[in-house]
């Protein structure tokens, strides 16, 4: 990626946060659009090498303003908090004030407030409630008040109680309702071998971590490899390998192929609720099958911070969902270790390259799993590693037994599956393989996108300061201290 692409994405990411974390009245966000748009232009007219830059940033900013409503300055005034029944689709989790909650849409509210029709409105989590995007339809009775701050109304729905689920009914919900319900059956004939080993399988191969067991899950989570549940890039990548094997026997290749592919991989997003992880995973392949055909070109890093800037064009709200800054801080720094370390590296080997995979995604993903887990678990490097192989077999292996349905199958899933039980109970020891802190800790989340920024600015700049193996070990720990310390 040409350095004024990736310029325009970091200062989209920092004009998201201004807004989302209220850092500027609302009355003072058109007069500053204007002036940069102003300032822009006359640049325009003056630089030509970086014009391109200058008409995307302008896009962008019309982009945030209209996304945002910025042009609709509230009123503000004193609302007793009224009961009402609200239809919403879930959304995704997010914070605000150090608090978690669903981020929602109004689709159909009480007659009295049609004027709240297609706003977001947030609904408070309680501490025992599971952090999942739902992307559903929902019926909730609850108390409907607003807050202001610097121009902005936030919308809350509290004390809500859900009393009716609804499902889509488009055409595509259809079709993958009824995959996801033979993929279960399918997952069903396992039952006779071991009755965990079905919600086993939908955790994995549909990203439901509530099919397993509240014992299962704690033992994943303490083990950190609870992102096996989280459909991301390993599942896409897997994905995309077997179908491209499968289309290419068939003699069909080029462009028509990845069409194909694409497709399937669209429909897959649909069976798992389309989480952001898997989101970034399939934007990157798509992105890549492109340069691939008409530019010839590979740049895994430029395709990352393409996908993540395509992402925020859609939806900016993105940007302060966990899952998303999971997705690409882990990805950035996979990525960014992978290319540094084996550069001019002759001495490769299956193990070294699962370790430093496995290693880089500690070290990217370490200070959002401290903040939002209270946790750290250092031994999720060495598991991972070790775990992978196992993974890699079991994702295979439901893919052929969905394909072709053969019993015996499932024994070579439950045989996996039997070993990651066995090595992540083996490995979570509180105090050796992970550490938990019983106080609340709370970091804005603007030092989440911070941390991934100042490690790639780093490597990218700084990286001959010392021993390459020496900065791989040290700098991450250093940033992160940094970060904790200072800015806790």
């Amino acid at each position: 990626m040409r350095v004024p692409v990736a310029y325009i994405l970091l200062s989209y990411i920092f004009s998201i946060l201004v807004i989302e974390n209220k850092l500027i009245p609302k009355e003072f966000i058109l007069t500053i659009f204007v002036g940069i748009s102003l300032l822009s232009i006359l640049v325009l007219l003056k630089f030509n090498k970086i014009r391109l830059f200058i008409i995307f940033y302008i896009v962008c900013l019309i982009n945030l303003y209209y996304q945002y409503e910025l042009y609709n300055i509230p009123t503000k005034k004193w609302f007793p908090k009224r009961e009402v029944n609200v239809t919403l689709r879930l959304y995704k989790i997010n914070t605000y004030n150090n608090n978690f909650f669903y981020e929602s849409r109004i689709i159909n509210i009480d007659n009295n407030k049609e004027f709240l029709l297609n706003k977001f409105v947030l609904l408070k989590l309680n501490q025992d409630q599971n952090y999942k995007n739902f992307n559903e339809i929902v019926i909730i009775k609850g108390l409907l008040h607003y807050e202001y701050k610097n121009g902005y109304e936030t919308i809350f729905i509290d004390r809500f109680t859900i009393l009716k689920n609804q499902k889509s009914f488009r055409i595509i919900s259809k079709i993958t309702d009824s995959i996801r319900t033979y993929i279960e059956n399918i997952f069903q004939v396992s039952s006779h071998i071991d009755s965990n080993l079905i919600g086993f399988q939908k955790a994995i191969f549909l990203g439901n971590s509530k099919s397993i067991s509240k014992s299962s899950y704690d033992n994943f989570k303490f083990s950190g490899t609870l992102h096996l549940f989280a459909v991301s890039g390993l599942h896409i990548g897997f994905i995309y390998i077997i179908f491209k094997k499968l289309i290419s026997f068939l003699l069909i290749r080029g462009i028509l192929s990845e069409i194909i592919i694409t497709f399937i991989l669209i429909i897959y997003l649909y069976i798992v609720e389309h989480p952001p992880s898997a989101v970034r995973a399939v934007l990157m392949i798509f992105l890549w099958q492109l340069s691939v055909i008409f530019f010839k070109k590979k740049n895994p890093i430029s395709t990352l911070l393409l996908s993540c800037f395509i992402a925020l064009i859609v939806d900016p709200r993105l940007l302060n969902n966990i899952g998303f800054q999971l997705s690409y801080t882990v990805v950035l720094s996979i990525l960014i270790f992978t290319k540094k370390i084996n550069d001019n590296d002759e001495r490769k080997s299956s193990f070294k390259s699962l370790f430093i995979v496995s290693y880089a995604a500690f070290c990217g993903s370490f200070l959002l799993i401290l903040d939002y887990f209270q946790m750290i678990v250092p031994g999720s490097i060495l598991i991972n590693t070790i775990l992978f192989p196992s993974v890699f077999i079991i994702i295979i292996t439901i893919f052929i037994n969905l394909i072709i349905n053969l019993s015996f199958l499932n024994y070579i899933i439950f045989f996996n599956y039997k070993i990651i039980i066995f090595i992540t109970n083996k490995f979570s020891l509180e105090g050796v393989t992970y550490f938990k802190f019983d106080e609340q800790i709370l970091l804005n989340n603007t030092l989440h996108l911070l941390y991934p920024i100042t490690f790639f600015y780093y490597f990218s700049r700084f990286n001959t300061l010392m021993p390459k193996y020496l900065t791989f070990i040290f700098i991450p720990f250093i940033l992160f201290i940094i970060f904790f310390l200072f800015f806790n």
